[in-house]
């Protein structure tokens, strides 16, 4: 963002354009990164609790499962836990793409 509206100014793009905004906001900026982080494991967590966890169990066990009945209800299982992971992370991607540039545009500009 600030690389663009120093273009936009007729200015030179720089490298530090790119850090600019840990110059004013670092908090702010370092605690949306938390946020998201905190954000993916919820959901992965979400999804284990949904489904996921039984076919996880499966693959790591490293034993065969004779039973095609167990494999199948912990793939039906794990179906659901990825479309609902889907969701979730679309919905805190979509909540995150622009948080960072808001921060950013709050800051004082030289």
């Amino acid at each position: 963002m600030a690389g663009c509206r120093a273009l936009q100014q007729g200015e030179e793009l720089e490298l530090a354009h790119l850090f600019s905004g840990f110059q004013h906001r670092t908090a702010q900026l370092v605690t949306l990164g938390g946020i998201a982080l905190v954000g993916q494991f919820m959901i992965f967590g979400v999804m284990m609790m949904v489904g996921g966890a039984t076919l996880v169990g499966i693959l790591m066990s490293g034993q065969p499962v004779e039973d095609p009945e167990i494999i199948k209800q912990a793939i039906s299982g794990a179906s659901a836990a990825i479309l609902l992971g889907v969701t979730l992370f679309s919905v805190l991607v979509m909540s995150m793409q622009f948080a960072p540039m808001l921060v950013f545009s709050t800051t004082p500009h030289r």
